[in-house]
């Protein structure tokens, strides 16, 4: 399927916001600095083109091609987040000087989503599966001025993609849970006075270009409904820079080294910090 052009890349000026969340959400924060210790340009772009992209979920299991373009103008603005949308699907794209394993972190942490002023959901908590762990059944909700939705995805690491590539390929995918609700109301204690999302899919892809330098891809089609899934044509792609912004921020901020709490793996399953002390 054929994109529409991209968008001017954009410089935050504050805090991000994950996909669906920043559908309902007008938020300001600070967009991931200005990149120093990235490899330059062509560097970059050698790197990629070897790097077997397409092997990822956004093209074998949602049959949508690499962002090249995409890929070139975050080498070039290195730093900010550049994004494309069509319709109800959508990348965001930067090339940030934030460790592979931190970014990884931020993203796989769903528990901690809703601290901190990064992210503006609500509410975010593992229902199932081992919390940091390769598989998981997360819940979330996301309201600002009285609008906003909570759905429940599941979300895989992709070990054979991450083995394949030798470590060159970190990914997350997830597609919702919602066929398995019965109601309207979540499944959750003291639900939240929301509707729920129709349909929710896509992925996280990090590709460390140097040890301390990554390109993040931000992979998402969905559809909240109702009033916000109208007005999603309008505001997508700025919540997709929301969420790109807000994981770089969270990980630089809060997870260059090791947390406490479950320990983190890599998405074949090995830890990541062999070391992280367990919370108390």
């Amino acid at each position: 399927m054929k994109m529409s052009s991209a968008t001017p890349p954009h410089r935050l000026p504050g805090s991000g916001a994950l996909l669906l969340a920043g559908l309902v959400a007008t938020l300001s924060g600070s967009a991931p600095r200005a990149e120093a210790g990235c490899p330059v340009p062509e560097q970059i772009q050698a790197q990629l083109a070897g790097a077997g992209l397409e092997r990822g979920a956004r093209t074998a299991r949602f049959s949508e091609p690499p962002p090249r373009k995409l890929y070139e103008k975050a080498g070039k603005d290195q730093g900010e987040v550049v994004t494309r949308r069509q319709g109800k699907k959508g990348f965001g794209v930067v090339v940030t000087e934030v460790p592979v394993e931190a970014l990884w972190k931020a993203i796989n942490d769903e528990d901690a989503h809703d601290e901190g002023g990064y992210l503006p959901t609500n509410r975010s908590e593992v229902i199932g599966g081992a919390p940091r762990g390769v598989a998981r059944r997360v819940f979330q909700a996301g309201e600002r001025l009285g609008l906003g939705r909570w759905w429940i995805t599941r979300t895989t690491m992709s070990g054979d993609l991450f083995e394949v590539s030798a470590g060159g390929l970190w990914e997350s995918v997830w597609e919702d849970d919602m066929k398995s609700v019965s109601s309207e109301t979540a499944p959750v204690e003291d639900p939240p006075d929301l509707s729920p999302i129709k349909f929710s899919r896509g992925a996280w892809l990090l590709v460390p270009l140097s040890e301390d330098c990554t390109l993040v891809e931000h992979f998402s089609w969905s559809d909240p409904g109702g009033f916000v899934g109208m007005m999603q044509g309008l505001v997508l792609g700025k919540a997709l820079e929301q969420s790109v912004a807000g994981v770089v921020r969270m990980a630089d901020e809060r997870y260059r080294g090791p947390v406490s709490g479950p320990p983190f793996v890599r998405p074949d399953g090995t830890p990541l910090d062999a070391a992280s002390p367990a919370a108390p």
